[in-house]
This record gives C-alpha cells, sequence and structure tokens, in this order.
C-alpha cells in the first residue's frame, strides 16, 4: 500500500432504472439514492483506514443538458445530502475535507453553490481524508481545461518556446480538478464503460463493474469489492 492510501473512485449508475423497477414517478427525488451515497461514504471512512480519497460522480456534463426540472429536482437532492452530512460528526471527527469539482458548476442553483462553497470552506483546513464530488464534471473537458490552463500559465511567464523542457507530466498533473491518480474504481448499474469518468487519472485504475443498481448498492459489496483489490497483483505497466 503507498503511503498517502488509496484513492476511491465511484460510478453510482442505476437510480433512474431503480426507480421504474420500483414503481417511482417520473420526478421522483431521488432519496433513495442520495442516502445510498451518504451510507457508502460513511462506511468507507469508518470501515477502511487504508482508503484516504474518495472522488464519486454527482453529475456528468452530459446530465447538465436534461430538462431544466429534472436538474433542478437533482440540484436539490445534493444540497439536501451537503447540508445533512456536513451537519453530521462524521465530517468533522474524520478530518474529511470536502471539495466539488466539474466545469458546469456555475450553472447550478444559487442556493446549491452557496452550500457548495459552506461546505469546502468549513472543512478546508482538513487534511487527513478527502472527499471529492463531481458535479457538471467530464474527464475530456477536465483535459481539455488543463491544458489551456497550462498554456495561459505558461504565456505569462515568458514565450512558448523550449516548451518540452519546461512542461513535464507533473507539471500538467497539477492542472487537472482532481490530481491524484485513481487505485481503484467502482461501477453499478450493470454498464461495463467509464463514460469518460477521470480519464487521465484511471490509467492504472482496477476496474469493478457491478451489477447493483445504485440504490441496491451495499456496504457488504463494497468490503467485497476491497477484498478482491487487494489480491490483484498491481504492475502498473512494468
Amino acid at each position: 500500500m503507498r503511503n498517502e492510501g488509496f484513492h476511491v473512485g465511484i460510478i453510482p449508475d442505476g437510480s433512474r432504472r431503480w426507480g421504474r423497477r420500483n414503481s417511482k414517478p417520473p420526478l421522483w427525488d431521488g432519496k433513495e439514492s442520495g442516502e445510498k451515497a451518504r451510507e457508502i461514504i460513511e462506511h468507507i471512512f469508518k470501515n477502511h483506514p487504508e482508503i484516504t480519497e474518495i472522488t464519486i460522480w454527482a453529475m456528468s456534463t452530459e446530465n447538465f443538458q436534461r430538462n431544466q426540472e429534472d436538474k433542478e429536482r437533482v440540484h436539490a437532492l445534493i444540497e439536501y445530502l451537503i447540508k445533512k452530512m456536513i451537519g453530521e460528526s462524521i465530517i468533522q471527527e474524520r478530518k474529511i475535507r470536502v471539495n466539488f469539482f466539474g466545469t458546469k458548476i456555475e450553472e447550478v442553483s444559487v442556493s446549491l453553490k452557496d452550500a457548495i462553497k459552506r461546505s469546502m470552506e468549513l472543512t478546508k483546513a482538513h487534511s487527513k481524508l478527502k472527499l471529492n464530488i463531481g458535479l457538471g464534471y467530464g474527464g475530456k473537458s477536465e483535459i481539455v481545461m488543463a491544458a489551456i490552463n497550462l498554456a495561459k500559465k505558461i504565456q505569462e511567464k515568458s514565450p512558448l518556446k523550449n516548451l518540452s523542457e519546461r512542461v513535464s507530466q507533473k507539471v500538467f498533473e497539477e492542472f487537472l480538478m482532481v490530481p491524484r491518480p485513481l487505485d481503484l474504481i467502482i461501477r453499478t448499474g450493470g454498464e461495463k464503460r467509464l463514460s469518460g469518468f477521470m480519464l487521465y487519472q484511471a490509467e492504472y485504475a482496477e476496474l469493478f463493474f457491478l451489477d447493483s443498481l445504485w440504490p441496491d448498492f451495499t456496504t457488504k459489496e463494497f468490503d467485497k469489492v476491497m477484498s478482491e483489490f487487494r489480491k490483484r497483483e498491481r504492475r502498473f505497466g512494468k
């Protein structure tokens, strides 16, 4: 195990299919999905000390193309969960730093923006553990924005010459929204693809694709994934 612990990525897929399967109305509030996220996050930080960072995908850039009513419903759910998690002792007791990232965060409601700002402000001094929440996030967009911001920084300092001598992989990674590489990725819902989730950071991540729809995913299933992960030989291309 690396000194800094493991970084786990979660793609919580299958909530809408779960809603249809359980005869939920079309504009179901999704609280079962939100409470599941809270349950899994709490379980990880309480029972798996080898995991020091979690990145969970709340909404993709494509999700922001849905109709306004659907987006507002999801935004309200995320806001509810932020306030609930920040109000609970686990965030303070475990010293969890909360970080929201994505290229479309500016498009969320004013009240959700305020909740995001408050959660990040209240936990900015925490350094032990980290919870990243992707909101309006896409892997390609992240890489493009990192390249643009790096180019701007270089241009500010000096003309674009001898670029290869001054731009290393390490330098580029500083401009990513979540610089740290992933150790494992879990996707629920039965689909076997990343769908643009952290394409750069996923380079050597171990992948686990589970059939359980997100609200049905259990802590026992997570523990089983971790047990299998520990058995895998990770060679990092060597």
